[in-house]
């Protein structure tokens, strides 16, 4: 099962979903009992009725239940913090009151590759993991690509401190 959790406000509906729950790829929640118990949820979906064209087929209201949550976790994870700001995946925006700075795909995967981990990366490891290349090759790609990258986020956000380097390569 899933964590996924819908919230039913309807004790009709709650009932009946609360029967099939074993065979439905989500939990299900009374928002009466939610409200008063310490229930760990991590994706919850309040689910709104109102969209629904009663009468419904319990599967096409479950497939109604599903999208939801797709589109919910699609939202949720297109917003990822980076410093101060919040890069959108959807959208490959930088992001910080109200400005933004439209990026590449490449300059998205370096962004979130140097932020893994809060350690310097250097450009062999660059090279493998966002190129592909192998750490045998003389390019200067690497450099290229930062050295744009950050001179794109000064022009947009006057920041030339959120792509760093030191003696063992590049982090954020």
């Amino acid at each position: 099962m899933s964590n996924n959790t819908i919230i039913i406000e309807n004790k009709i509906l709650y009932s009946l979903l609360k029967e099939i729950e074993s065979s439905l790829n989500f939990n299900i929640e009374n928002s009466y009992e939610l409200a008063t118990t310490n229930v760990g949820v991590n994706h919850c979906l309040l689910f709104n009725l109102k969209k629904i064209n009663f009468p419904i087929k319990i599967e096409n209201l479950v497939e109604k239940i599903n999208i939801q949550f797709l589109k919910e976790k699609y939202k949720n994870q297109s917003n990822i913090k980076i410093s101060q700001y919040l890069l959108n995946l959807n959208s490959r925006t930088l992001n910080i009151n109200d400005k933004n700075l439209k990026l590449t795909e490449k300059e998205v995967n370096i962004i979130l590759f140097l932020k893994l981990e809060d350690r310097s990366k250097s450009i062999i490891e660059l090279q493998e993991k966002v190129w592909g290349y192998s750490s045998n090759l003389e390019t200067h790609t690497v450099e290229t690509h930062i050295y744009r990258l950050r001179k794109k986020i000064f022009d947009a956000f006057k920041d030339d401190a959120l792509i760093t380097n030191d003696k063992n390569g590049y982090k954020i």
